[in-house]
């Protein structure tokens, strides 16, 4: 079955499950952020400046919603 994504994109079934490894793009935040710089350089890369943000505030204390 293909379904169409936008005008001119569309993926099928196969694709969208091939190689679809959920557990690396789930990262746990109970931790927070690393006190080093290099820590947060490699977080950065995996997480992105907002989910980087999110463990700040998650090692500071404050409320971040599950599912973040």
């Amino acid at each position: 079955m293909m379904v169409a994504l936008a005008k001119d994109v569309t993926v099928d079934d196969a694709a969208r499950t091939r190689g679809a490894d959920e557990s690396a793009w789930i990262r746990p935040l109970e931790r927070g952020a690393p006190q080093d710089a290099s820590g947060e350089r490699t977080l950065l890369g995996s997480l992105g400046g907002k989910g980087l943000n999110l463990a700040r505030m998650t090692a500071l204390g404050l409320p971040v919603p599950p599912g973040f």
